[in-house]
């Protein structure tokens, strides 16, 4: 028995030398768990002075004193055409405020846009702001968003080609991003696009016109463009990028009181007008492009007939032409 009990007490204590390690390894465990939770919620959450760096989160404080309820926003770099999907959330009202992270290091990137939406859909903004990690940024009823502060431009599209997408870009950002696709524009049409940026900011553009037809160049491109609000950017078939095989492109103008359905061609040196040249129809008051057989260096002076379903003609004789120009005709014109 004494034997039996001398093995039954070292058999314990072994066991609870055993219990006193893993108690130890468990503390010292925790208390790393500790210092580096402690150390990530300090990293990502702690003010610091706004200098913003080490790729760390960004965040800052935006307050409402809007007599409105905000209920979504959107976020851009003030360098950019792109707003990206609005960021929803239940409400903000007047008087309140909530925290927002922002989408890169202050380090990367420290000036943004801000875009609030209110219940009642009115809109605030604030265009060119300078964050510092921590700050707060305070909207109030004078920052109501007056889309007429941004610029308008017209695209005039004279090229002979249909472009599937339009880009709009700052000139000082060249090799960058083009940011937000303005949509599409057909042949001999106009499209006026809102440039989501303050001249105060940015006043000189590229413009970037797209195709995916394979058999003409794919971009056309107007860089360094000094933009005013309601200017008309032309885009001839000179401006395609890379090597230009596009011919000249015209305009016609039917300001007749008859519709036009067949038309003739000619160099004004020559007496040969060739065949007719089909089309559904050209009805009083619109126009179409007619894209020339030569490039403006080799001939540049033409003669045009044109025909109207009732049988009248229409002639112009020795039109020095160049590249989108556009040519009226009116009854005066009558054969």
């Amino acid at each position: 028995m004494e034997r039996g009990e001398n093995s039954d007490s070292a058999v314990k204590e072994k066991r609870m030398k055993k219990q006193k390690t893993i108690n130890l390894l468990i503390s010292i465990l925790l208390i790393i768990y500790s210092l580096v939770f402690i150390g990530c919620e300090k990293k990502t959450t702690d003010p610091g002075g706004g200098g913003g760096g080490g790729g760390t989160t960004q965040i800052i404080t935006i307050k409402n004193d809007t007599s409105q309820t905000f209920w979504r926003y959107w976020l851009k770099l003030s360098n950019s055409t792109d707003w990206g999907s609005a960021i929803y959330f239940t409400h903000l009202a007047g008087g309140s405020s909530m925290a927002i992270t922002l989408p890169h290091p202050i380090s990367e990137h420290n000036v943004y846009d801000f875009w609030f939406e209110s219940l009642g859909s009115y809109e605030f903004t604030k265009f060119g702001v300078i964050v510092k990690n921590g700050m707060t940024l305070t909207f109030t009823n004078s920052d109501l968003h007056v889309e007429s502060d941004l610029p308008q431009v017209i695209i005039q599209n004279r090229s002979g080609i249909y472009f599937d997408s339009i880009y709009v870009r700052p000139s000082s950002l060249s090799g960058e991003d083009w940011g937000a696709d303005f949509g599409w524009i057909s042949n001999n049409s106009n499209s006026t696009i809102i440039i989501p940026i303050p001249s105060s900011n940015y006043n000189v553009f590229d413009i970037q016109l797209r195709t995916t037809d394979p058999t003409v160049p794919r971009t056309f491109t107007k860089t360094n463009v000094t933009v005013t609000s309601g200017m008309i950017v032309t885009f001839l078939s000179t401006d395609a990028d890379g090597n230009n095989p596009n011919l000249p492109v015209i305009v016609i103008q039917n300001d007749t009181s008859q519709t036009f359905w067949r038309s003739w061609l000619k160099l004004s040196n020559t007496t040969d007008w060739g065949s007719a040249i089909y089309f559904t129809h050209l009805a009083s008051g619109s126009s179409m492009t007619i894209t020339l057989p030569h490039h403006i260096s080799e001939h540049n002076v033409y003669d045009f007939w044109f025909e109207s379903f009732g049988d009248y003609e229409f002639t112009k004789y020795g039109v020095t032409v160049s590249n989108g120009m556009t040519i009226t005709f009116t009854n005066s014109d009558l054969e």
